[in-house]
């Protein structure tokens, strides 16, 4: 084996797939995933997620059919809700709550903490000297804040 010179010496090329690509494994379950959706769309069965927004739709109606009238509509003349009960109200609602947040996965990204961008600090208007603060995610500049001028 030969003996590497001055100018092959330093860091080495780094090998596997790039940072933030998808590897072969989550390639292929996301491909039979999506094969699985295809399926059961061409044999006219619903999605999961379709069944579960049924399902808080159906608790949704049930919690209003059992939801007491408030002392405040009470005192403006409102009649009350003949079948208005606490404890069956507390029932659907808890299930509506749980159906809405289990589907609420499917239709919106989840916001993490590293994912919401903070505000740049007030600085007032004194400044000693003119700078610009740039902020970046993953190497990509998201933010750039040049204070105004005082004047």
């Amino acid at each position: 084996m030969a003996k590497r010179t001055r100018k092959e010496s330093g860091p080495r090329p780094r090998g596997g797939r790039p940072k933030g690509s998808k590897g072969k494994a989550t390639i292929e379950r996301e491909l039979k995933a999506a094969q699985q959706i295809d399926k059961a769309r061409r044999e006219g069965r619903e999605l999961a997620v379709t069944v579960l927004e049924n399902l808080m739709n159906i608790a949704l109606g049930a919690t209003g059919l059992n939801r007491p009238t408030p002392q405040a509509d009470l005192l403006t003349g409102r009649a009350a809700n003949p079948d208005g009960d606490w404890d069956r109200f507390g029932a659907w609602f808890d299930r509506t709550a749980f159906c809405a947040k289990e589907l609420a996965k499917y239709q919106s990204p989840q916001i993490r903490a590293v994912d919401i961008p903070t505000a740049p600090p007030d600085i007032g208007n004194q400044q000693d000297e003119d700078f610009t603060i740039d902020v970046f995610d993953n190497g990509r500049k998201v933010l750039e804040y040049k204070p105004r001028d005082a004047a």
